[in-house]
């Protein structure tokens, strides 16, 4: 189709209602088996690829871990971004990065949806200090403290399986955490490290009730 069409941008909205019947949203395998053929067909007829994911209700994660589901696609994407309303005005969204490896990360964007009879258009307006860590954080997790948040976050991060050391200190210092709270945090928790052949050689931080499980 995308051949035939001569298509040169996909959107696939919602992406859990892309997975085939028999296939857990929540399951890392279930999405490579689809996330897989889809990259090739992309970069086969080279064409850009859209997933949209919706937030989870739990509050208090990483912005880069609030998507429903696995992070599978995360994992999979160049890029990543999160929208969502502005903290300060909830009149006005916020799109902000989370993930950006072709470059420079680019700077948060503001806008608003604008309505004129039937019609609506979005609007955009400056760029925003607000992080997409802003946009995620909750006054109900953990202790209330940087270090009681960033607790919370790594295990909300590596609860399914060890995750990179550099995936998981971006996702903490997106959300304002310190690289000694981070690592202090890490000690608290007793959260393992490992040197891998996978992923390039990086080490690999795991949580001690997973034991190293397979991921």
């Amino acid at each position: 189709m995308v051949v035939d069409r001569s298509t040169r941008f996909v959107v696939i909205d919602p992406w859990s209602e892309f997975l085939g019947d028999g296939l857990s949203i929540n399951s890392d395998q279930d999405n490579r088996q689809v996330l897989g053929p889809l990259a090739d067909m992309a970069q086969k007829t080279n064409t850009a690829v859209l997933l949209v994911r919706h937030l989870s209700k739990k509050e208090g994660q990483a912005a880069q871990y609030r998507g429903v589901g696995s992070t599978a696609p995360l994992n999979a994407s160049r890029a990543a971004f999160v929208v969502a309303p502005n903290p300060e005005d909830a009149s006005r969204r916020v799109w902000a990065c989370t993930k950006f490896n072709i470059g420079i990360k680019p700077p948060s964007l503001a806008f608003r949806i604008e309505t004129h009879q039937d019609a609506a258009r979005v609007v955009w307006e400056s760029e925003t200090e607000l992080t997409a860590g802003d946009l995620m954080k909750s006054t109900n997790s953990g202790d209330g403290s940087k270090l009681g948040r960033a607790k919370a976050i790594l295990e909300e991060i590596l609860s399914d399986g060890p995750r990179g050391s550099n995936e998981v200190l971006e996702a903490l210092e997106e959300e304002g955490i310190s690289k000694r709270t981070y690592h202090t945090a890490r000690k608290e928790l007793g959260i393992k490290s490992e040197k891998t052949g996978f992923n390039d050689g990086q080490w690999l931080l795991t949580l001690p009730s997973t034991n190293g499980a397979d991921f």
